[in-house]
């Protein structure tokens, strides 16, 4: 059975756990799916979030939903 991941991926003012994210994993979780949050707390440039976005996702092997708010999407 392939393993089904969703990432979330924050906005530039809030953090890896915030409250929407945190209800939204719940709910990912009851789905069936393995949660990830990136966090991306001091990077301030978006080449730099890309990066740390796709250094997260190329370690989770299976299907992936992404999910982004704000900066973050």
């Amino acid at each position: 059975m392939t393993t089904r991941y969703v990432v979330f991926s924050h906005g530039k003012d809030s953090g890896p756990w915030g409250t929407k994210i945190t209800a939204l994993a719940e709910t990912a979780r009851g789905e069936g799916y393995e949660v990830e949050s990136v966090d991306y707390r001091g990077v301030e440039l978006p080449a730099d979030r890309v990066t740390r976005l796709a250094d997260v996702c190329k370690n989770l092997h299976g299907e992936l939903v992404l999910v982004g708010s704000s900066m973050g999407g």
